[in-house]
């Protein structure tokens, strides 16, 4: 579905290019629908998996932490300052209202393509507010829990590659994470 979103998502740009090329009015409507049915089923899949990360990402953080940091994850939907929305209807009229737009620039400025992830710790932006080390913690955490959904998924435990992460953790982190790896099999590389 990503992939026909894409897909779709090129071929109205295409033809924003052509329409200018050419002189003529950009015919989009039938990309608009794929783009929208299409936005709409990858957009709940991705909150679902979201979901799974944010329950797992947080727990690995608090660990990490000994309980002082909370990490939560937020999706961040191009055109949309509230909760993301996954109806069909939202996209066709969103890219409705941003065509003329789209238009000029030639490209599409609603759908997944254009979607974000925010990361918040302690309900702040961790881009704008964060330590360098609260943003490795973070990364880790994400590291920690995306290896925790796979296992679930798959029934196997994935390999962890690690670059030179003990030098930037505190001892508590640093022995949080060795404990949490322990029946991983991990690659660690080091500055020695």
């Amino acid at each position: 579905e990503v992939s026909r979103v894409h897909r779709a998502v090129a071929q109205r740009n295409a033809e924003f290019r052509n329409a200018r090329f050419n002189g003529r009015k950009p015919q989009v409507d039938m990309w608009d629908m794929q783009i929208a049915s299409g936005s709409a089923y990858v957009l709940k899949k991705r909150m679902e998996a979201l979901k799974k990360m944010n329950a797992a990402a947080s727990e690995m953080t608090r660990r990490l932490t000994g309980g002082r940091e909370t990490l939560t994850i937020k999706y961040r939907q191009a055109g949309n300052e509230g909760d993301p929305v996954l109806s069909e209807d939202w996209f066709i009229r969103k890219l409705a209202e941003n065509r003329e737009e789209d238009t000029r620039l030639m490209r599409t400025s609603i759908g997944p393509h254009r979607d974000d992830l925010v990361f918040l710790l302690n309900g702040r932006e961790l881009s704008a507010y964060g330590s360098q080390g609260q943003q490795r913690t973070a990364a880790l955490s994400l590291k920690l829990a995306e290896i925790e959904i796979v296992k679930r998924v798959i029934h196997d435990t994935p390999v962890l590659l690690l670059d030179d992460v003990l030098s930037e953790l505190d001892k508590h982190r640093q022995n949080y994470l060795l404990d949490s790896i322990h029946d991983i099999q991990t690659l660690i590389t080091c500055t020695g």
